[in-house]
C-alpha cells in the first residue's frame, strides 16, 4: 500500500447538504408530479441528465421542464426549485480541506450543473475571502467534461489530467457505484453516509496508509 497523496472529494453529499424533501416538494407545488422518477440521489435522467453532463443551457433546460409541469409556470420557477436542493457547506468541512491541502493534493469531481456550481461558487466557496481554487489544485465538473461518473472514461481523463497516481489516491464519494468505479482502477475509497463527519475516519484512512509506507520503507 502506498502512502496517500492525493485525495479527491466528491461535492454533493460529502461537502454540500442536499435537502431532497424540499427540492422534491417544490417541484410537486410547480406541477412537476413525475420529478423522482427523472432525478436520483446519485445519477438523473432525460433532460436532467443531459444538464449535467452540460449537453443543454440552462435556458433550455428550465424551458424543456416546464414542458413536463401539469401547470403553466415560468423558467425561473424551475431555476428557483431547482436550486432549492441545494442547503450550504458546513464550516468544518471547509476548514477540513484547507487543513489537508497542507500536506495533500486535494480535488473536487462532481456530477453537477452550471445553475448549481454558480451558487456555490458565489455563496460557499467564499468562506474567510478564500477562492474556489484555495481549497482545491483542479476541479472536475460532469457539465464541463461531458462524463460523468460513474463512468470509467472520467476517472480515467482526470487521473490523466492531473498526473495523478491511482495508487496514491483516496477517492471520497456518497454513492457505491462512483466508489466501485475507482476501485477497479487502484483508487483507495470511503463512501461517507449523507450528514456524516467523515473527518476521523478519513484521518484514519490517511493515518494507516502512512503507516503502512513507513513499515515497508523500513523491511
Amino acid at each position: 500500500m502506498k502512502e496517500i497523496k492525493n485525495i479527491i472529494f466528491d461535492f454533493g453529499v460529502v461537502l454540500v447538504d442536499l435537502n431532497r424533501f424540499r427540492f422534491i416538494e417544490n417541484f410537486k407545488k410547480i406541477g412537476v408530479t413525475t420529478i423522482e422518477s427523472l432525478t436520483g440521489t446519485a445519477l438523473h435522467k432525460g433532460i436532467f441528465a443531459d444538464f449535467e453532463l452540460g449537453n443543454v443551457t440552462p435556458e433550455i433546460f428550465c424551458k424543456e421542464v416546464c414542458k413536463l409541469s401539469q401547470k403553466e409556470i415560468e423558467p425561473l420557477d424551475v431555476e428557483k426549485a431547482w436550486l432549492s436542493m441545494l442547503d450550504t457547506i458546513p464550516q468544518y468541512k471547509l476548514d477540513k480541506i484547507i487543513e489537508l491541502r497542507k500536506h495533500y493534493r486535494v480535488y473536487l469531481l462532481s456530477n453537477t450543473n452550471v445553475l448549481h456550481w454558480n451558487l456555490s461558487l458565489k455563496t460557499m466557496f467564499n468562506y474567510k475571502g478564500l477562492t474556489i481554487n484555495d481549497f482545491f489544485e483542479k476541479v472536475w465538473l460532469s457539465n464541463e467534461l461531458g462524463m460523468m461518473k460513474p463512468d470509467k472514461s472520467i476517472f480515467d481523463f482526470i487521473l490523466n489530467d492531473g498526473s495523478i497516481d491511482p495508487n496514491e489516491t483516496l477517492f471520497i464519494d456518497d454513492a457505491q457505484p462512483n466508489c466501485m468505479t475507482a476501485q477497479l482502477l487502484g483508487i483507495r475509497t470511503y463512501q461517507p453516509a449523507q450528514n456524516e463527519d467523515w473527518r476521523m475516519a478519513v484521518d484514519a484512512i490517511l493515518e494507516g496508509a502512512t503507516m503502512s509506507e513507513k513499515m515497508m520503507c523500513n523491511e
